[in-house]
């Protein structure tokens, strides 16, 4: 049986950005998000932001984002 809904796209975008990072295991740049994966960079600048409030993602001193330490998410 088929579901009618409407895909959330934005949710699909961040899963872009948390599978990118997870596959790689390391930090990455705002530019070098926004040239991986294709997204506006604005879109990419309020997920990065976003999940770094919710410490889903930490901001290094360096300016990379990286997963967080959050022992309750599993991405990989």
């Amino acid at each position: 049986m088929s579901l009618n809904y409407k895909r959330v796209l934005a949710i699909d975008k961040c899963f872009s950005v948390l599978a990118l990072m997870a596959e790689a295991k390391r930090p990455f740049g705002f530019n070098e998000i926004v040239k991986n994966l294709g997204l506006n960079k604005s879109t990419v600048f309020n997920i990065l932001h976003t999940l770094n409030d919710l410490d889903v993602l930490e901001k290094e001193p360096d300016g990379l984002f990286e997963l967080g330490r959050q022992p309750h998410l599993v991405l990989a």
